[in-house]
């Protein structure tokens, strides 16, 4: 076993890994809540800081950095050690967070927020390396649930805190709050976890890592630019894919000849390890047809107001912590299959609940949908996690956790990019057959200048232009286009469930 990171067993009796994992909980809620705190304070942020045309790289910078920091992560903390790294990791975040808090303008906040996906990038692949360490196998999926049930509480907790915060303190506090979370989460590691010193030095592909940093970037950058509207076969968005395939293949045949790389390829020949990155990812894509379009159906269609529309994914968050901690006790007794079909089964259900969403739907319909879906999370994640984990040896937890984290983050970029297209494009069709029949001739100039604009559309400034008749009819449309998306998220679910079937027996 590489001695680099070597956890010692003799002194990390049942107290200590329990602390251990607190400390460690305390890291992934940072990640937690920033997931959704920032995106409830941005329309105050905007108000002080301007640059509305740089609204979503807020978001994309962030995405973008988290997704191809976490394999350089993960080979790292199999070198240097898992306790090293967490704390590296927190301090990146701590650093983006008060350099975001301190921005002037849009372009230093997007900057700052890149730094904080870094730390993000480390937080979520070192967090679940770290724990797949201190515990046995048999007993990962305790921890594993405990720490996807934080993420959960955590997310839940973001849109009451962004809230509050802009409510009743300056913006920067948004970002300031995270400060004494993560002090807390670096001195109770310090303090529990001991790692033997290392005994020899390896070498790191940065060669290879700053490929594939390009390849996934490019990519990334293409389904970002595809989602915000450019055309598949665009020259950006082709080319951006075509330099990531090229890029790709460079990694390829650079890892090859790499006596320890950063990824090895040939992880991928073993079943468990390749199937489980695909659940990873396929169940990442899907999730976020939720997490971004609940809030969008609530606050645009219906006229909920922002705290209404991030706590409409309430239910969502606690079916999926509730479902956390009882799979992660109960995987080491059923096994990992068990739990990530039933996972699948529940999402598929919800999904194919939210398909029949109406413009006046009740609250507890999509309370109904939205806890399905969070409760199949739930019980698939610490399970397709354990899977992957349970595949690599040891001393190579660190690279199998990023690789089952980035596949999920991939997933999920994709997936936000198709559905928002999807919506988007359905919305643009179906206002084309209305127009030619003449439907909506009453509309006002403004109104149909923005056809294509899901935010802006139902906002409250357009709907007070539209008469009660044309209203009723764009709300129509819109409820029929994200029927579309979570039509999508269902075949990419059933999918993941018929994908589910190729996993191999467990070891051991």
């Amino acid at each position: 076993m590489n001695q680099a990171q070597t956890i010692d067993e003799v002194a990390l009796n049942e107290k200590n890994r329990v602390k251990i994992v607190i400390g460690v909980m305390f890291g992934v809620m940072l990640a937690g809540l920033d997931a959704t705190v920032v995106g409830t304070a941005m329309p105050t942020i905007i108000s002080v800081l301007g640059g509305m045309a740089l609204y979503t790289w807020v978001f994309s910078a962030y995405m973008l950095t988290t997704a191809i920091s976490m394999p350089l992560w993960g080979k790292l903390s199999d070198v240097y050690g898992k306790k090293t790294l967490f704390q590296i990791a927190v301090l990146f975040f701590l650093i983006g967070s008060i350099l975001s808090g301190a921005s002037q303008n849009m372009v230093q906040l997007i900057i700052f927020r890149g730094v904080q996906g870094i730390g993000a990038g480390g937080l979520a692949a070192v967090s679940y390396a770290l724990i797949g360490t201190i515990f046995p196998p048999e007993k990962r999926g305790r921890g594993a649930g405990a720490l996807s049930a934080t993420w959960g509480i955590s997310s839940l907790l973001g849109p009451l805190t962004g809230s509050f915060i802009v409510t009743h303190f300056d913006w920067q506090w948004v970002f300031f709050i995270n400060i004494p979370v993560g002090i807390l989460s670096i001195m109770i590691v310090q303090i529990n976890l001991k790692e033997i010193p290392q005994t020899k030095r390896e070498r790191i592909d940065y060669a290879g890592a700053a490929i594939f940093i390009a390849a996934v970037f490019s990519l990334l950058m293409a389904f970002l630019l595809f989602g915000k509207g450019s055309a598949f076969l665009s020259f950006d968005v082709t080319g951006l894919i075509i330099v990531s395939v090229i890029l790709i293949f460079a990694f390829i045949i650079n890892e090859g000849k790499f006596g320890d790389p950063i990824i090895r390829i040939d992880y991928y020949r073993d079943r468990a390890f390749g199937v489980g990155n695909l659940l990873a990812f396929l169940a990442g894509f899907a999730m976020y047809g939720i997490i971004s379009f609940v809030p969008l159906f609530v606050q645009s269609i219906q006229g909920g107001s922002p705290l209404t529309a991030g706590l409409a994914i309430m239910p969502m968050a606690l079916a999926w912590s509730a479902a956390s901690f009882s799979s992660g006790r109960l995987i080491q007794k059923y096994g990992e299959k068990l739990f990530i079909r039933l996972g699948l089964v529940l999402m598929a259900i919800g999904f194919l609940a939210a398909t029949f969403v109406h413009y006046d739907s009740p609250m507890y319909f999509v309370i109904l949908f939205v806890s399905l879906i969070g409760a199949g999370m739930g019980f698939n994640t610490p399970a397709i996690l354990v899977t992957v984990q349970n595949s690599m040896n040891k001393n190579v937890i660190g690279v199998a956790t990023s690789s089952q984290m980035l596949a999920r983050t991939l997933g999920g970029t994709m997936g936000v990019s198709i559905m928002g297209t999807t919506l988007a494009r359905s919305m643009l069709n179906e206002f084309s057959e209305l127009s030619i029949t003449g439907k909506l001739h009453s509309l006002p100039e403004v109104v149909q200048n923005n056809l294509g604009e899901p935010h802006e559309l139902l906002s409250s400034h357009l709907r007070g232009l539209m008469q009660q008749q044309d209203l009723v009819t764009v709300l129509s449309v819109f409820t029929n286009s994200l029927q579309n998306v979570f039509f999508v998220a269902l075949i990419i679910v059933i999918l993941g469930f018929i994908v589910s079937w190729f996993l191999p027996k467990s070891k051991g």
